[in-house]
């Protein structure tokens, strides 16, 4: 993978964080509620986009690389345009909290199940240390929102 595909997919999966939280935000908007929740989701979806940031800077101090076998540019694209029709979704049809709970489970599973931030393979520690903040924060954020959807059915 050439430095402008790699540029190409970090930037994607930045991309898909904050289309994330852009998700999470309108929940919080549809479901005041729960406001308080939906927005502590987002602030955490838009601080791991700052995170992939900081891996990307360190793509030219740490040996960074990417497995093009497990994740392809073509595959972020569907993930992101997946999670912006959710979220346009949202506006003409009226959701409750179980069904946004649903949706949001299923968007941090597919990101776990499909081992999105081990498209990463890196040797160095500090790149190493923010791909494993990144899985943990995706592991807990399903975790919470099962818990919350266990609360609440």
């Amino acid at each position: 993978m050439n430095s402008a595909q790699i540029d190409e997919l970090i930037a994607l999966l930045k991309k898909n964080e904050l289309a994330i939280a852009a998700l999470y935000e309108a929940l919080a908007s549809l479901l005041p509620g729960h406001q308080k929740a939906w927005m502590a989701f987002a602030e955490e979806e838009h601080l791991h986009a700052k995170w992939i940031d900081t891996l990307h800077t360190h793509l030219t101090n740490e040996a960074v690389s990417f497995d093009q076998v497990k994740f392809t540019v073509q595959s972020v694209h569907a993930a992101i345009a997946f999670i912006e029709g959710q979220t346009a979704t949202l506006s003409s049809h009226p959701i409750d909290l179980r069904q946004a709970l649903a949706i949001a489970i299923n968007i941090e599973k597919s990101l776990l199940e499909s081992a999105f931030f081990r498209v990463f393979k890196i040797s160095g520690a500090k790149a190493t240390a923010i791909q494993s903040r990144l899985e943990e924060a995706t592991k807990s954020h399903f975790k919470r929102l099962a818990d919350w959807r266990a609360a609440v059915v």
